[in-house]
């Protein structure tokens, strides 16, 4: 038999190994507070905070990412959440 196969068979009864997003919420880091600590000295501009949560980060006028609601409303946890877990270069910390 081809080795592919077994494996195929394998995988097809196996529990798997992804989540089912959006359909399963993300629990709030331990500890969180909804506070947001952000570094503007180390941010590049990427826009990618903005672009996953309006609602807390905005383009400031010198072209940085700046947080214009904090603490952060509970209907954008996980906005700011996802956002901090996406900056490329680690600037977000959600407390």
């Amino acid at each position: 038999m081809l080795p592919f196969i077994k494996e195929a068979v394998t995988q097809l009864f196996s529990k798997p190994s992804t989540e089912k997003y959006p359909a399963v919420d993300a629990p709030a880091p331990e500890g969180y507070r909804g506070r947001i600590v952000f570094h503007a000295d180390r941010c590049i501009s990427c826009g990618m905070c903005v672009e996953i949560c309006p609602e807390v980060f905005h383009m400031g006028d010198d072209g940085l990412a700046d947080v214009h609601q904090n603490p952060v409303p509970d209907e954008a946890e996980k906005g700011a959440v996802t956002a901090q877990e996406s900056c490329p270069v680690s600037v977000i910390h959600v407390e």
